[in-house]
């Protein structure tokens, strides 16, 4: 079982219309509606779960509750964010709580409260654990410690696995060049939840020890072709078939990478960091061309397969397909294979693609965002089609004589 997200309720969030529920897709998540509905910022909030990494809310009011399954059992997290009386001798006006229940599949269930400045609590024992931050990778912390790691079943430890498995990489891919800014380096405004550089950290007797939205290969790369005594690393791009194709795509024989110093304030752990990487695209004899003269839809595209390299289980995307040319969008569809899709789109061509095999598949799959009626700045309302409507979509869909974004149209959901 690889992780998926199945349910996400919002009671509070901005101006989400609270009691907002919505079951998602094990494979495409397709979210519509006009400018300015939120699709951006619901992808912002499933990044963010997807992440366990909440802090880019902490001065904001909000209650979530989500639902997820993962190798070794499930999870329900609640996690709120409510304004205090008086700021906290920090400055806070906010005091978070995550409540975190697990199910895991040898039966056992276990529940853990991880509190504003106070232990973390394991309900129904007398535990407690050392504070955590409960916008912060609070899952993680709470199966940690909820099992004695000698005691733990061979189903606990694949749930422990599972659960601290890439989730730090599982960022939104911009509609434009900002994610592949923050892998080649360039400052920018900060975007919502799109990383704001990304690296790996290197010990010359370990290898690589840590990475922030670099893929496994990238590091293993770096790895190997590090040398303490050089300021920069280079290595040649591959070691993973996305990237391997990646290459091809581009029309390159190979990619060189060199891999420069990262600032202290970076993803270092220890050792020495390494980013704001630098790509040569080598087409021909001798010839290389540089990162910066490639084109919108080359980087667009590197950014993809960089990302999917990222992450084996999930994909969260605004605009997946802006700039790519039909074949490069069939690539990208290939290549994402089975992972759970949350994107936002206008274009058409790639709702072709998403596969629906029931009315239920359809309920599921679409996301329709608009704000209430007769208000410009109204409550967004986000919504998925009721039985009625994906009976009669999944119906016209199947006879094959409209393309699926026209059944949309005419549904009123696009």
């Amino acid at each position: 079982m690889t992780t998926r997200l199945r349910r996400l309720r919002i009671e509070r969030f901005r101006d989400v219309t609270p009691g907002t529920e919505l079951h998602f897709s094990e494979r495409w998540n397709v979210v519509l509606g006009r400018n300015g509905t939120g699709k951006t910022t619901l992808l912002h909030l499933i990044s963010m779960v997807l992440r366990d990494d909440l802090r880019a809310l902490r001065g904001e009011p909000f209650a979530i509750t989500y639902d997820m399954t993962l190798p070794g059992g499930a999870l329900t997290v609640t996690v709120e964010n409510v304004a205090q009386a008086e700021p906290d001798m920090r400055g806070r006006g906010f005091v978070a709580t995550t409540r975190v229940m697990g199910r895991e599949d040898d039966g056992t269930s276990w529940e853990a409260v991880i509190p504003e400045g106070r232990p973390m609590q394991i309900v129904g024992e007398a535990v407690e654990i050392a504070p955590q931050d409960p916008l912060a990778a609070a899952r993680f912390f709470a199966i940690g410690n909820t099992r004695n790691p000698t005691q733990s079943s061979p189903s606990s430890m694949v749930f422990s696995g599972g659960i601290a498995r890439d989730s730090a990489d599982r960022f939104r891919i911009d509609e434009g060049v900002a994610t592949f800014d923050a892998i080649v380096g360039v400052q920018a405004p900060a975007r919502a939840s799109v990383p704001r550089r990304c690296g790996v950290s290197l010990l010359e007797e370990i290898g690589y020890i840590s990475r922030t939205f670099a893929p496994p290969a990238v590091g293993n790369a770096m790895a190997q072709g590090f040398d303490p005594q050089r300021p920069t690393v280079e290595f040649e791009l591959g070691g993973d078939p996305i990237l391997d194709r990646c290459v091809r795509l581009l029309g390159a024989s190979a990619i060189t990478v060199n891999a420069k110093p990262l600032d202290s304030d970076g993803p270092q752990v220890a050792g020495r960091a390494f980013g704001r990487f630098e790509f040569y695209a080598r087409r021909g004899e001798g010839r290389f061309v540089h990162h910066d003269r490639w084109s919108f839809g080359q980087q667009r595209l590197f950014t993809i397969c960089w990302y999917l390299s990222c992450n084996p289980d999930v994909v969260v995307a605004d605009e997946l397909v802006n700039g790519l040319h039909w074949e490069w969008i069939e690539a990208c569809v290939e290549m994402i294979g089975a992972r759970q899709v949350f994107v936002a789109l206008q274009n058409p061509l790639l709702l072709e693609h998403v596969g629906i095999a029931s009315p239920e598949d359809v309920r599921r799959a679409f996301v329709l965002c608009r704000t209430s009626e007769g208000e410009e700045t109204g409550a967004m309302i986000w919504s998925q089609p009721d039985e009625r409507v994906a009976e009669r979509f999944y119906r016209a869909w199947s006879t094959g004589i409209q393309p699926v974004h026209e059944v949309l149209k005419t549904e009123g959901l696009w």
